[in-house]
């Protein structure tokens, strides 16, 4: 495995990587658009991604990119765990 596979140089390829590592995982997604576009007039919008029950008791939130360029790092972390729970648990569905 390496970086290049989730790592990326621009924001709209960081979200692809997200919503296809989602896809991998089972989870259900939605996704909520920026009223207002970026600098270089790109589309902004933020990913919401569920895995398990939605009804369940505890949850575990996890936030990228909220402030910009950290966004890439954080949507790699999270497209590599995401990878690893497929991994080792096989398709995961949502119940």
């Amino acid at each position: 495995m390496t970086a290049e596979l989730f790592f990326s140089a621009r924001v709209d390829e960081a979200g692809e990587k997200f919503l296809d590592a989602c896809t991998r995982a089972g989870a259900q997604t939605a996704l909520f658009r920026h009223p207002r576009g970026g600098p270089h007039g790109e589309t902004l919008h933020t990913i919401v991604a569920r895995l398990g029950r939605s009804d369940a008791p505890n949850r575990r939130v996890i936030v990228s990119g909220t402030h910009g360029i950290e966004g890439h790092a954080g949507s790699a972390i999270q497209c590599a765990v995401l990878g690893d729970a497929t991994r080792r648990h096989g398709q995961m569905t949502p119940r």
